[in-house]
């Protein structure tokens, strides 16, 4: 398997945090939409690894926080994949009722809310689909990305 090299170039250590958490251990906005930016570079099958190029920097709080970070977006992804899961088959079956609904009333009422129901039948199962087709895949992409930031390697090169 070969290696995609993700190159940070850092002043200090605080650069990777952000300056609102007291704890000194959430990530920074800037630098996880750097890394997300060049991981959507890399090419399948490539393990990612983090180099650091600047000051010095305390691996092992690194590590910590890279894991806090991506074990918090993975819970978040899976909620909404369950979330999904649960929307999904409400959508459907209410776009079916609407759609049914349209057809059975078509010979008892005008054209307009019968076309009403269709469309909005139609939207619902439209919706439902789009969750399958679209929505759930791009968030197991999501969670495949964050786990493989999870393993990656991180080596530091401090510049004297």
């Amino acid at each position: 398997m070969t290696n995609y090299e993700i190159k940070v170039k850092i002043s200090e250590e605080s650069d990777l945090y952000s300056p609102f958490d007291p704890d000194g251990l959430a990530l920074n906005g800037d630098f996880l939409d750097y890394i997300t930016d060049q991981y959507e570079q890399k090419n399948f099958g490539e393990a990612v690894t983090l180099t650091f190029h600047g000051a010095e920097i305390d691996e092992v709080r690194l590590k910590r926080a890279l894991d806090a970070h991506v074990d918090g977006e993975i819970i978040k992804v899976s909620k909404q994949i369950q979330l999904n899961r649960m929307k999904q088959p409400r959508l459907f079956l209410i776009g079916l009722l609407f759609v049914a609904a349209g057809i059975l009333l078509a010979t008892y009422w005008s054209a307009v809310p019968v076309e009403i129901l269709s469309i909005v039948g139609s939207f619902a199962v439209w919706e439902a689909a789009n969750i399958w087709i679209v929505g759930n895949p791009t968030l197991k992409l999501r969670k495949r990305f964050l786990n493989e930031l999870k393993n990656a390697e991180i080596h530091v090169e401090k510049t004297k």
